[in-house]
């Protein structure tokens, strides 16, 4: 083995003597002055021959701390099996170190520090050792001065408190322990990390998370030659009813640390509330690295904390548990404050487990290592019943489980890589529309794997790339891409640090030709039709009134209104009533089951009496309907929550259907119209009068006669048009409608005789003038000859006359201009020809210039006549059939800029279509870092028309490599620091959309890509 030297130099290092010859095992010893203690092993890994490499670690006898007051602390040892099984832990490790000697740290953020100088205390106080306390410099060069104890962020020092508080929260992590004094904690050794972040709010919670952040990346991009090695952070503190999605900022920030390798616990509401519904901070937070802790008592029961099956991850003691208190003494306390940081000790223990690979990892993939802690510790809870359906893990933490856990799995981890890949679909309603969605369900061949980038296409489209990297799906999650055509075949894949799993294909449902409406058959406006729900339903409702009177407390007040499927009705968050006033609220609410929760943050309901107001306060539930009290306020000392059980009752059942007594689907048992109403008419599609809304057949359908001679209608055109003899039907069997005889022209049905002429004709398509006369070629005498016009199908007698006036060779018939119908079949009927004398003939004769000039009078078609007075239905339209996209008009670039000159302006982009469909243009914008220090920003117009056809224009402005953003973007108010005062600016300017002061990254708008920019600046100096 070739040890004789470091880094050029006698290393110390030398065989001290033979454990296992056969297995070939060696004790070595080395010189700690010549080769650092947490360097030795890495050194030793660097020789060939040697496969596993330990230290030396004392072995002690199977037993508890000689500590005298370990025997108080029920969390540790309790007789009935509650406790976390401490005392097992620690014949496996006690805390302190990894496997390859780095030094853990839990960093406890309090708003008034902690007595780090208890006796139990002071041997687990973390120091910056690469900082000389009070010398006014930054000596390790990470941003803060004279950093030695900790950080203050408010006074920008290491000026730390010693709050009773903290001091408690402290000792559970981490108590001395086997030190003859007090109690222990769940590490015996472990440094604790002190900051005090001062007044409770979320610039000074930003800036106090971010001492550990930044200690904890520069140890690992150090490889722990600086900074320190922050595994996890603890917060007993909070903000109670928060609703976390006001919290941006804050919640995002747990991701970041846990990008570090930084788990961090949260302390949840001390109240018995739901906060799932009700909301907290931080332990509201749906980031998979804050970890949502509830208390319990020696009985494994809940008693007084928070719950909530997604918010809230773990249980731990909490409830009368003995910690170090004061100057140098002890107490019990209570409350979720001291349950969390018994996960963040837990959370140590299992990084000094003896696993070097563990230790390995934890430096190279942090995150991965995070992880895998994490899941250590849920997957290793004990199942409690009273927890389960309440917390995410049902269980109650269990550290000797979980280091079992880690030390079974403890090995080389095997890089990520895609197993299979589940794809579901199915129909959503949205804003008006039905889409198809796609659920994907990947399978990794670890459990600490999580999902990456997922690419999916149309079959033979481009691929569209998702990152799914934030969301933490795992091995049975799951992941939805929405928004996708309905009847269509889309490819799917994900991407792992290994490779891209199998391509699967799905086609989705035929959403599209989904109704949506209202499918729940209890509603009022129940639609039988409807195949997808829209969120229509309407139903029967009582109007609820709740009052409520303040008192001089009103902050401490809030108030939920739950329906029976956790639906928040109503609610008031605490801070938001005014001092004696009175409230009115009012609901209509439906037929189920409610729950009114009123709540009061200091406990002693309304009685402000007792702590100097003028009077109490009070509050009443009742239903106007029927007048009834549901519940009112009695005492108003009633504690901390007053909960009201009720239900709404609504007697008459509604019974929808057709209530109209004249449609054909009338229903006398119904007692609301739905809708569905349908009404007589011709059901028959052959009739002239043909109905198709019709429900039911009345009678009234006229249709053609079986000899309809209107089925071979001669067309007119302009000018003389003579149908001759020969185009004539001599059908003596024809039926003609008894009309009885026309007062107005002397003609009469009864007066027909065989061998009448028919002819049939259909006029132009626009409006005309039209003369019909009647002729013989042989001189025949037509005084006794009549000539009729019906209308289509033969139907209705339109005129007549029964002979030509002067002439007595003709009839004769005029119509004015539109006086018939354009685009119709009419029926001429010549009574009286005998068929034997000559041959008859009938002349039409229309005049369309009488009407106008016909033709295509919209300007918008294709062969629009300037000149046309009268449209004739003949315009063309290019876009009858459209299938192009529509055409940018732009004179956007690509454009590469240097940072002398500002980001160009967005231009001005249109688009129109071929035709003459309406335009909708879009705009996103994407910023790409590139390789070195520049960027590249992707700007992007979506066009698309009336006909669903689409166009893409894409602009990319390429920045040099000196033009990326560099602190002194960050540096607002040009102090030449970039400090809490420019994050405050930031947090005011969040949201401003142009001109605005703190846009980080210089794209227009101050968003979540600046306040990621500007924290990688927190700290720096702008030169």
């Amino acid at each position: 083995m070739q040890l004789a030297e470091y880094n050029g130099v006698k290393s110390g290092v030398a065989l001290d003597r033979v454990l296992s010859k056969s297995a070939s095992i060696y004790l070595f010893k080395y010189d700690v002055n010549r080769v650092p203690e947490g360097k030795v092993l890495d050194f030793i890994y660097s020789n060939a021959g040697v496969s596993i490499a330990q230290f030396n670690h004392e072995v002690q006898n199977r037993a508890l701390p000689n500590d005298p007051s370990i025997g108080s602390q029920w969390h540790h040892v309790d007789g009935s099996d509650n406790d976390i099984d401490s005392d097992l832990a620690w014949d496996i490790t006690t805390g302190g170190q990894t496997s390859n000697g780095d030094e853990i740290v839990v960093c406890v953020i309090e708003g008034g520090g902690a007595n780090y100088n208890h006796p139990d205390l002071i041997a687990n106080h973390w120091t910056n050792t690469a900082e000389i306390d009070n010398n006014g410099i930054d000596d390790d060069g990470n941003g803060y001065i004279d950093d030695f104890n900790g950080w203050n962020p408010v006074s920008d020092n290491d000026n730390v408190g010693n709050a009773n508080h903290g001091t408690a929260v402290s000792g559970m992590i981490g108590a001395k322990g086997n030190n003859n004094n007090g109690g222990a904690g769940v590490n015996w050794d472990v440094k604790i990390m002190q900051v005090d972040l001062g007044s409770l709010t979320e610039a000074n919670v930003i800036e106090s998370y971010s001492y550990p952040l930044t200690m904890r990346e520069r140890y690992n991009a150090s490889n722990g030659a600086e900074g320190a090695f922050v595994v996890a952070t603890n917060a007993s503190w909070g903000i109670d009813n928060a609703n976390p999605a006001n919290y941006p900022v804050w919640c995002a920030f747990y991701d970041t640390l846990g990008a570090a390798g930084i788990l961090n616990c949260g302390a949840t509401s001390n109240s018995n509330i739901n906060v799932d519904v009700n909301g907290d901070m931080p332990t509201g937070c749906s980031s998979n690295y804050m970890l949502g802790i509830t208390a319990t008592n020696s009985s494994d029961q809940r008693t007084f904390s928070g719950y909530g099956v997604t918010a809230i991850d773990l249980a731990a003691p909490g409830e009368s548990v003995f910690l170090p208190s004061g100057a140098s003494g002890y107490s019990s306390t209570s409350g979720t404050s001291f349950a969390s940081p018994c996960v963040a000790g837990a959370i140590a223990l299992l990084y000094s487990a003896p696993c070097s690979d563990l230790a390995s990892q934890a430096l190279s993939s942090p995150q991965i290592t995070a992880d895998l802690v994490r899941n250590y510790i849920f997957n290793g809870v004990d199942v409690v019943p009273s927890l389960v359906g309440e917390i995410a893990t049902g269980g109650r933490l269990n550290v000797k489980n979980s280091l079992d856990l880690l030390i079974n799995g403890c090995g080389p981890q095997e890089p990520c890589a895609p197993v299979s890949l589940a794809l579901a679909t199915e129909c959503v309603y949205s804003n008006g529309n039905v889409t198809a969605t796609v659920t994907l369900s990947p399978t990794f061949n670890e459990n600490y794997c999580t999902l990456g980038d997922v690419v999916y296409a149309e079959l033979n489209g481009n691929d569209i790339t998702v990152d799914a990297s934030n969301d933490g799906v795992g091995n049975g999650d799951s992941f939805t891409i929405s928004g996708l055509a309905s009847n269509t075949t889309y490819s799917f894949s994900f991407q792992t640090e290994s490779g891209s799993s199998t391509i699967e294909t799905i086609t989705t449902d035929a959403c599209s030709s989904l109704t949506p409406g209202c499918t729940d058959s209890t509603a009022n406006n129940f639609d039988p039709t409807a195949d997808i729900n829209d969120g229509s339903c309407t139903y029967d409702c009582e109007d609820v009134t709740f009052t409520l009177l303040t008192d001089c407390y009103a902050n401490e007040i809030a108030w939920s209104l739950i329906g029976e499927n956790n639906g928040v009705i109503n609610e008031v968050t605490l801070g938001s009533l005014t001092n004696s006033t009175e409230y009115t609220f009012s609901e209509c609410l439906t037929q189920e089951c409610y729950t009114l929760t009123v709540t009061d943050s200091y406990g002693d309901g309304l009685a402000g009496s007792l702590f100097g107001c003028p009077a109490d306060g009070t509050f009443s539930l009742t239903n106007n309907t029927d007048g009834t009290i549901i519940d009112q306020l009695i005492d108003p000392d009633y504690g901390s929550e007053y909960v009201i059980d009720f239900c709404i009752e609504i007697s008459q059942a509604v019974i929808l259907g057709c209530t109209d007594a004249n449609a054909c689907n009338f229903d006398a048992v119904a007692t609301d119209n739905d809708g569905s109403c349908n009404y007589p008419g011709c059901t028959d599609d052959q009739a002239c009068n043909y109905d198709p809304v019709a429900g039911c057949e009345d009678g009234s359908c006229i249709t053609p006669p079986a000899n309809d001679v209107c089925s071979g209608a001669f067309p007119l055109t302009e000018g003389i048009n003579i149908i001759s003899n020969e185009n004539a039907c001599l059908d003596e069997g024809y039926a003609i409608p008894a009309t009885g005889c026309n007062v107005t022209t002397g003609w009469c049905a009864a007066n027909l005789i065989e061998n009448d002429v028919f002819y049939s004709f259909t006029t132009p398509a626009f409006p005309v003038a039209i003369t019909l006369e009647t002729s013989f070629s042989d001189p025949v005498s037509l005084n006794d000859t009549q000539m009729a016009l019906f209308g289509e199908c033969g139907g209705t007698l339109i005129a007549a006359n029964d002979d030509g006036g002067a002439d007595q060779y003709m009839s004769r018939l005029d119509f004015g201009c539109g006086e018939l119908a354009a685009s119709t079949s009419y029926l001429v009927l010549i009574d009286g020809y005998n068929g034997a004398s000559g041959i008859a003939n009938l002349t039409l004769t229309f005049d369309g210039a009488s009407c106008g000039i016909p033709g295509c009078t919209d300007s918008e078609a294709e062969n629009y006549n300037p000149n046309a007075t009268s449209d004739d239905g003949s315009c063309i339209y290019l876009c009858d059939n459209d299938t192009e996209a529509p055409v940018f008009i732009t004179n956007a670039t690509d454009i590469t800029f240097d940072c002398g000159m500002p980001t160009p302006e967005i231009p001005l982009v249109e688009a129109v279509d071929n035709c003459t469909a309406a335009v909708t243009v879009s705009y996103s914008e994407e910023t790409i870092l590139g390789a070195g220090s520049g960027f590249t920003i992707v700007r992007t117009w979506f066009a698309a028309d009336e006909s669903g056809n689409q166009a893409f224009f894409i602009q990319t402005l390429e920045s040099l490599d000196n033009c990326a953003p560099n602190a002194c973007a960050a540096d607002f108010n040009s102090s030449g620091f970039v400090d809490i005062a420019d994050l405050g600016i930031l947090l005011g300017d969040f949201g401003c959309a142009e001109n605005c002061i703190a846009d980080v990254d210089g794209i227009e708008g101050v968003n979540i890509a600046d306040i990621s920019m500007f924290l990688q600046f927190f700290g720096s100096t702008c030169e």
